[in-house]
């Protein structure tokens, strides 16, 4: 039978105000409430009796110099169990609650042990703290960060899940009376014994023994100027706090992280909403093709061969010839008599060698120069205007760029740098209400025809 003190609420007000006016020098009065109740819930947690004793070592350390940030101080009780609690999931739960009672006596715990063995662990703790320690539901909901009403649905369940269906049926007789004649004479029935339930079970294990030694332990380790780093790591061990000043713990999230989650779920949902609609209207982004520079795809005129002499410049080959493929001459006149006819050869025309005027400086090309792109990728997570980065090496550059999504809008599309200049290309996003993530490719070609192409992706967007 645990011989623990009722819980006082004003002992609880009366010892934060302690630690908060004389620090840990209180910290003997508050191990001396608490200590019992911290140790056997780690013990039976943990099963280990030396991770136990560590455990609520740390507890009260990390107590001395945090607790009083609390804003509600009737939640020491839940401070102190939270902070006992994170540090004994961080250890390892053990497989089945263990009971710190001698071997001839666990015969009479197998039924208990059975029982809990049905529940989940999260079931198991929770009878635990309720039904064993105490804890109400503001405690329960404090400690694990959930409204009161509903840490208190939670641990009847699993009360109700220990406890089975009830044995308190009325009788088949009773039933069929009742049913044949409202006046009929009932057979009386014995009130039946309560059965004993879960809280009477947990309630009457004996309490752990908590080790004699670890009182000193705490207040050394809380008290001696040269352990400051080691108290610099108890508390760093124990986590973060809540806004209201109680320990985080594992598995559940922060209030800022529940706002976030609600948000996402709500971007997830018209995400998703925006998507079916999207199928169902069959929308599909049209592909935007390039052709640059112009008249590229046209056919080109293939190389010009040696000039035929006589041939007029300006003219194909045999473009002066007669149908029948002859070139030069009169044209031939049909033989009557059967003789051949006498042809007269083409006078010979010196061939001159073709030499190519030497170019004047006026007719040299200009110079071009090598478009470089700056900017390797284009990425738009929260804004809807990026940059890209252009220069010209070498010489000047003449430029065109188009992108393959029609909702990107480039500013300038066409541009020109000098030599060794640089210049910027504005890329506008334009989306709907809800705009859908997506990727696009950005192609910038210059005006030899060399093609720079940079990815771009974008994420959802809200209005």
């Amino acid at each position: 039978m645990t011989r623990w003190s009722p819980y006082d609420p004003a002992v609880d007000r009366t010892l934060v105000q302690e630690l908060r006016e004389e620090g840990v020098r209180a910290l003997g009065a508050l191990y001396d409430s608490y200590a019992e109740r911290l140790y056997d819930y780690a013990l039976t947690m943990t099963a280990d009796p030396r991770v136990a004793a560590d455990i609520v070592h740390d507890v009260f350390v990390d107590a001395g110099r945090r607790a009083p940030r609390m804003r509600d101080h009737l939640h020491l009780r839940a401070w102190l169990y939270g902070a006992a609690r994170r540090r004994c999931l961080q250890r390892g739960r053990a497989h089945e609650p263990y009971w710190d009672v001698p071997e001839e006596e666990r015969a009479a715990l197998e039924p208990l042990q059975a029982a809990l063995a049905e529940l989940d662990p999260d079931d198991q703790e929770l009878l635990l703290l309720t039904d064993r320690h105490g804890l109400s539901p503001a405690d329960l909901g404090a400690l694990l960060g959930v409204p009161p009403r509903r840490a208190a649905a939670r641990a009847d369940r699993a009360r109700g899940r220990m406890s089975g269906p009830s044995d308190d049926t009325v009788p088949a007789p009773v039933v069929v009376l009742a049913a044949r004649s409202p006046f009929a004479v009932r057979p009386r029935c014995r009130p039946r014994p309560a059965p004993a339930g879960p809280a009477t079970a947990l309630a009457d294990v004996p309490a752990a023994v908590l080790p004699a030694a670890l009182r000193h332990r705490v207040v050394h380790t809380a008290t001696d100027p040269e352990l400051a780093g080691y108290r610099a790591d108890i508390v760093a061990r124990g986590g973060g706090l809540t806004p209201a000043g109680l320990p985080n713990q594992p598995g559940v999230p922060s209030p800022i992280t529940r706002r976030w989650l609600f948000a996402g779920g709500g971007m997830a949902g018209a995400l998703v909403t925006a998507l079916v609609v999207a199928q169902l209207m069959g929308l599909e982004p049209a592909p935007t093709l390039l052709l640059w520079p112009p008249g590229h795809n046209e056919r080109q005129p293939g190389p010009a061969g040696p000039a035929q002499p006589g041939a007029r410049p300006g003219t194909r080959p045999g473009a002066d010839q007669p149908p029948g493929g002859r070139s030069g001459g009169a044209p031939v006149s049909p033989q009557l008599d059967g003789r051949r006819p006498q042809t007269t050869p083409p006078a010979r025309v010196p061939h001159t060698p073709a030499t190519s005027p030497s170019p004047s400086p006026s007719m040299r090309p200009a110079r071009t120069g090598r478009l470089e792109v700056l900017t390797a990728k284009v990425t738009m997570y929260g804004t809807k205007t990026a940059r890209v980065r252009l220069r010209a090496a070498g010489g000047p550059v003449r430029w065109k760029a188009v992108a393959s999504d029609e909702r990107l809008t480039l500013t300038p599309a066409t541009g020109a740098l000098t030599e060794d200049g640089s210049g910027e290309l504005t890329v506008r996003l334009s989306s709907a209400l809800i705009g859908l993530p997506g990727r696009a490719t950005l192609t910038i070609a210059d005006a030899d025809g060399a093609l720079k192409q940079v990815p771009v992706e974008w994420g959802v967007s809200l209005l």
